[in-house]
């Protein structure tokens, strides 16, 4: 709207100030504001302004996109619909008033874009009156243009009093593929109900005949409520179209997905379904753009009735052949807040060359209502970059994860993960090798010993016990043999197999020793890694912890024995090295009790020494009954880099289980008290159940730190990550989300080392309820914003013959204003790689010219057309003018789509011949 290059939003607001009505437009960019950039106000009460909004597109043609407000309130319920010029600035005065035929038409009840219906150039708007006539309704279509009026250059009609046509309207795209724009209009009420929607096709000459109709299933359905242009959902190059059905079967709803084509029909090609009764999916329905830039447009519907009002919206991905199952969901915060009520796509409103959308929630905060804008590509939203997964359902992968350290010497960081629920509970323990070129298989794999001992339900690097050089694991499993528990170690080596070395056992049934396992770093100062194991059942619960001492000849003897000082106090419920917190050249240890006090929960560090004790030097407390601090404990390596390493310790019960996590700095004298408490976002997201270091992810010599949030949003999981700084802050910079219920991604984070071997930490979060509880591990590969270019994304060029694809990269910090250091960016493309290894091929240089995004138009030696595999992998390089210093992007792969439909063959004749027909073509321009 006001030419900056990025896309912008507008919210309706209709019951401001006496229903007078509001409309906010935010504009887009890197860094979007909450507040608003313009305000456009109605008239007088009861206008109901704001109750639609939409784009206008360029109705002008001054180069600036416009919106429109529908009022439908406005004299009587006659309606009004105000179309505003963008510009630059733009102002709130509306620039076209169009007004409704008669009262109580509600003219302006819908309003939208309608492309451009005639060809001429210029953006056309649409504008519903429901209604019009004892509800027969109405819809409105008026033409662009330097100097456009409010009178309606093309009125269509409902088919029957009390159908409320009109109720619904937007832009189809260009259904059939001749050129124009078409819309689409429904009309919910249509015979008891069922609703019916209307697409007419645009033309030179537009008229007002419906072209396809498409009906309604059953009486009450209530189909057509919402209707909307989808985009290309199955990259035919026609657009499609959805439809909404609220109503259907006891209000579970459904949204209807009709594809486009040259002779397209009524038959619904994609069916969405709502999860249960009464939820109302497909209140609302909107094209969401292409949100995972695979080159298929995207769908996105709303339930605003979902679990007592709280609302929920639903994201699926368009491709060649669509599904009808989510692929993502996003629920409200709370009760009555009406989340989804509306949707729709937000264009790209931050410049990442992905599209975003935008959900309202009316109800929020007592009708004051919200709107969320999402970027599934968004800063500070990352996706895995490998999925590791169980093998059969109830496994619970992902209950347990740790880096491994370098198992195999082979200079690449491993990892470790447990699956305690394994064949009867008998559990599994699976080491993944890290590499430049990562996969799904286990390298290793560890089995427990019996039926009911959930082997893996802690896992953990321990460092190198034995001092050959080689990392060893530690794998718990806390009900062995009557809950007496045990732990075993496995050494690493060039040939590591899968026969644990050292098994550690509880010395009575209940102790449930290897509830938590950890490496220990050197406590004693003797070279050797040594380990901890907590035991938090012992005692009736008093539990304890025991450390042994690594060594070239290790034994199952503990060395040095921590013990809970209460009942139920389930110390050691929690274990983990803390690094050198007190700056004595020993490692540390902390320890959590999470029901100390009736479940206030306690940590405890101890200091490591030549002579190690067993007296807690520093003691943390939690802040309330029922907070469970200390149900997650691990050092937080160095986050404020002064030297000193420091701590963080989760209590997910915290505020009805919203949870918090709290960092302790340590130093020489260090204290109890948390210097940075993060908190959870809602009520049973259980935040702090996991917490761990994050290795420094990206790059810029602080410490960062991940927190798990297992039961965010209907238990789908949530995993934040903390950057350290000198200044480190409470607010989350990155985020990793799961889309499906129950998925409890989150429920086990830890830092991955540097798995791939680019010189950034790496992380690992499991997801033990993903599908049916064969569980998940993802592995999000790190990244150096600070230095290196970030390659954003290898994506298709939409609505063309393919061949080409987009890269969009993040410059080098080295290439700003005032710093010359980088010259140029060196493109380089690779074909699949072919035994773990890229064929990199030199594609083109670009200079630097300092800008914030650097983006490049690829032609691709394959595309979805051709018999060999279209694929391709990119990299980006920032060189200098010293060929020993330059920086590397990651690895992202992509390929291009033939996308459009061939063009109509001209000229074409067909000649009478006696009893045949001659028909005669020549070669068209656009076969090459």
């Amino acid at each position: 709207m006001n030419g900056d290059g990025y896309d912008d939003i507008i919210i309706g607001a209709s019951n401001y100030s006496s229903n007078t009505g509001r409309a906010y437009i935010y504009y887009g960019g890197l860094i979007m504001s909450t507040i608003a950039n313009v305000i456009l106000t109605g008239v007088a009460t009861n206008n109901y302004f704001g109750r639609s909004v939409s784009s206008a597109g360029d109705v002008n043609g001054d180069g600036y996109s416009g919106v429109i407000v529908g009022a439908y309130g406005y004299t009587s319920s006659t309606g009004r619909a105000y179309i505003y010029f963008g510009g630059a600035p733009m102002n709130n005065i509306a620039d076209i008033t169009m007004t409704g035929e008669a009262t109580f038409n509600l003219f302006g009840i819908s309003v939208s874009e309608a492309g451009d219906v005639n060809g001429d150039g210029f953006s056309d708007v649409f504008v519903g009156a429901n209604g019009f006539n004892s509800s027969t309704g109405r819809a409105y279509i008026f033409l662009g243009g330097v100097s456009m009026n409010n009178t309606a250059d093309v009125t269509m009609t409902g088919e029957a009093a009390n159908i409320k046509f009109g109720y619904s309207v937007s832009d189809a795209g260009d259904v059939n593929g001749d050129g124009y724009s078409d819309v689409i209009a429904g009309a919910y009420d249509y015979s008891s109900s069922t609703g019916r929607a209307y697409i007419y096709f645009g033309g030179a000459s537009m008229n007002n005949a419906s072209d396809v109709t498409v009906t309604g299933e059953t009486a009450f359905s209530n189909f057509g409520y919402s209707v909307s242009g989808a985009g290309d959902v199955n990259g035919d190059g026609y657009s499609d179209v959805i439809a909404g059905a609220f109503g259907y079967s006891s209000s579970t709803g459904r949204a209807y997905i009709y594809f486009g084509g040259a002779s397209m029909n009524n038959t619904a090609d994609v069916i969405l379904t709502g999860e249960a009764s009464g939820i109302q999916f497909g209140q609302s329905v909107s094209n969401a753009g292409d949100v995972n830039g695979d080159g298929y447009s995207d769908i996105i519907a709303g339930a605003n009735v979902y679990s007592t009002y709280t609302g929920r919206t639903y994201i699926y991905f368009g491709g060649l052949s669509m599904d009808n199952s989510p692929d993502a969901a996003i629920t409200g915060e709370a009760t009555g807040n009406q989340f989804g009520y509306s949707v729709s796509d937000a264009g790209d409103v931050n410049g990442d060359g992905f599209s975003d959308v935008i959900a309202g929630a009316w109800g929020y905060g007592t009708n004051t209502g919200r709107a969320y804008l999402y970027d599934y590509f968004m800063k500070g939203h990352i996706i895995p970059e490998i999925t590791l997964t169980g093998e059969a359902t109830f496994n619970q992968f992902g209950i347990s994860v740790s880096k491994a350290g370098d198992v195999n010497g082979d200079g690449y960081s491993d990892v470790i993960v447990g699956a305690n629920g394994y064949s009867v509970n008998i559990g599994r323990a699976y080491i993944y090798f890290g590499g430049e070129i990562l996969n799904n298989v286990p390298d290793i794999t560890m089995t427990g010993e019996a039926a009911g001992v959930y082997f893996g339900n802690s896992v953990s690097t321990a460092g190198d016990v034995n001092g050959d050089g080689y990392a060893d694991v530690i794998v718990g499993a806390q009900k062995y043999s009557s809950n007496t528990g045990r732990a075993y170690i496995y050494f690493g080596g060039a040939v590591m197999n899968n026969i644990s070395d050292l098994t550690i056992t509880g010395s009575a049934a209940g102790d449930y020793l290897g509830s938590s396992v950890s490496t220990a770093g050197d406590v004693n100062g003797d070279g050797y890694s040594d380990v901890i194991v907590g035991s938090e059942g012992y005692a009736s619960g008093f539990g304890r912890a025991a450390v042994y001492l690594g060594g070239t000849s290790m034994d199952n003897t503990a060395d040095v024995i921590l013990s809970g000082a209460t009942g139920n106090s389930n110390f050691g419920n929690s274990v983990s090295n803390a690094g050198d917190v007190n700056g004595d050249g020993y490692s540390d240890v902390i320890l959590g009790a999470k029901g100390y006090n009736a479940t206030i929960g306690r940590a405890y560090i101890y200091f490591g020494g030549s002579l190690m004790n067993n007296s807690a030097d520093l003691t943390m407390t939690g802040e309330t009954t029922g907070n469970y601090f200390g149900e997650s404990v691990s050092s937080a390596g160095d986050v404020n880099g002064d030297g000193y390493y420091d701590v963080i310790v989760g209590a997910g019960g915290n505020s009805g289980y919203i949870g918090k996590a709290y960092i302790y700095l340590g130093g020489f004298v260090m204290n109890n008290n948390a210097d940075i408490t993060m908190t959870g976002e809602i009520a049973n997201n259980v935040f702090g159940s996991s917490v761990s270091s994050a290795g420094d992810i990206n790059g810029d010599g602080y410490s960062d730190i991940i927190v798990g949030a297992y039961g965010y949003n209907s238990g789908a999981g949530r995993a934040y990550i903390f950057f350290g700084g000198s200044f480190m802050n409470n607010i989350a910079d990155i985020t990793m989300t799961a889309e499906v219920d129950n998925n409890n991604l989150g429920i086990s984070v830890s830092s991955a080392g540097d798995f791939n071997g680019d010189g950034y930490s790496d992380l690992i979060a499991g997801a033990s309820g993903f599908n049916s509880a064969i569980g998940s591990a993802n592995i999000y590969t790190g990244s150096a914003i600070g230095i290196k270019p970030v390659l954003n994304y290898v994506k298709d060029v939409p609505n063309d013959q393919g061949g080409k694809v987009n890269l969009k990269w993040l410059r080098s910090g080295y290439d700003v204003q005032g710093n010359s250091l980088i010259t140029d960016y060196l493109i380089q493309r690779s074909f699949p790689p072919s035994g773990g290894n890229f064929s990199w091929q030199n594609i083109t240089t670009i200079p630097a010219s300092h800008e914030s995004f650097y983006t490049y138009l690829d032609s691709t030696p394959s595309d979805s057309t051709s018999n060999s595999n279209s694929t391709f992998f990119y990299r980006i390089t920032a060189r200098t003018n010293d060929i020993n210093q330059s920086w590397r992007s990651n690895i992202l792969s992509g390929r291009s789509l033939d996308n459009i439909a061939p063009l109509m063959v001209s000229p074409f004749t067909a000649t009478a011949a006696g009893a045949n027909v001659s028909l005669n073509w020549g070669k068209q321009p656009w076969i090459f």
